[in-house]
């Protein structure tokens, strides 16, 4: 059907993008730990930007260069303008529909949880946990190099349960994090970056269907009338999300004090919030 095969093309696109993230991070982060003081480290870090900038622009121009097919004067004449009529009938034709509001209310409670610790993930990273730039960079490739295999398991497993049972492994995974947090500032400094990188490289390839598995379910529910501009509407949603919860995460840290039992309690309270969104997705596949 037309569902299993955008499955499949997602999938494959997924796990070629996991795969381009293997060598690079790792390139970057032992070339910074060669540099033994912060003024060469940025430099190495510039010149990393530098490069990734031409290399956007050159993608600009490769995807400009792409046909996108030519439309008749009837299909522009059909073809849906932005308006504020069209913004209104779009919110309203969602507010609407059950099913696509289910689905708003739960994946935006996911992203909530989700987003949370975004800012405050890299301070755990380093300043607790006490990885360095390459180790940072292996932990990086180790999770790239097992997604291009656990997506493919995902794959299967989206044919042969469904999205929705999928989507709950992965916000089990999710709520896996906050947990790891805890057993990693617990054990001896030395061990700390391994103890992370064995730990949460777990948590990781269970996380990664999560993109895959929310943009399907999002194109089952979605309204049919103001199709694109509804899914523009919900990008917005996400986008706010990553805007404001990094935000959010950094100001209970900083309100709890700013230290390691700051952080503590900071996941903690995070792993109640990822895991009652595991319940709520498991209630919902259930149902």
């Amino acid at each position: 059907s037309a569902l299993l095969a955008r499955a499949d093309e997602l999938a494959a696109f997924t796990i070629l993008m996991a795969a381009l993230g293997i060598f690079v991070p790792v390139f970057c982060g032992v070339a910074m730990s060669l540099q033994d003081s912060a003024q060469g480290k940025l430099g190495v870090l510039s010149v990393f930007f530098l490069l990734s900038g031409l290399l956007m622009i050159a993608e600009a121009f490769v995807v400009w260069k792409i046909p996108g097919g030519c439309r008749t004067p009837e299909q522009m004449q059909a073809m849906e303008r932005f308006s504020l009529k069209n913004l209104g009938e779009a919110l309203l034709g969602a507010v609407k529909n059950r099913k696509f509001m289910s689905f708003v209310a739960v994946s935006m409670f996911l992203y909530l949880g989700w987003h949370l610790d975004w800012s405050l993930w890299y301070i755990a990273q380093v300043k607790y946990a006490l990885l360095s730039e390459a180790q940072l960079s292996y932990f990086n490739a180790i999770c790239s190099i097992l997604q291009v295999f656990s997506l493919g398991v995902f794959a299967r497993l989206n044919q042969k349960k469904s999205v929705h049972f999928t989507v709950c492994v992965g916000a089990f995974g999710l709520s896996l994090y906050p947990a790891y947090i805890q057993i990693i500032f617990s054990v001896p400094a030395a061990v700390r970056p391994w103890t992370f990188i064995g730990l949460c490289v777990t948590a990781n390839m269970l996380e990664a269907c999560l993109a895959m598995c929310l943009v399907q379910m999002l194109l089952e529910v979605v309204p049919e009338r103001h199709r694109s501009l509804t899914v523009s509407l919900y990008t917005v949603l996400t986008t706010l999300s990553n805007c404001i919860m990094p935000l959010v995460g950094v100001r209970i840290y900083v309100a709890l004090g700013s230290d390691l039992r700051a952080m503590r309690i900071f996941f903690l309270l995070e792993g109640v919030l990822r895991i009652s969104a595991f319940v709520v997705l498991a209630l919902r596949y259930r149902r």
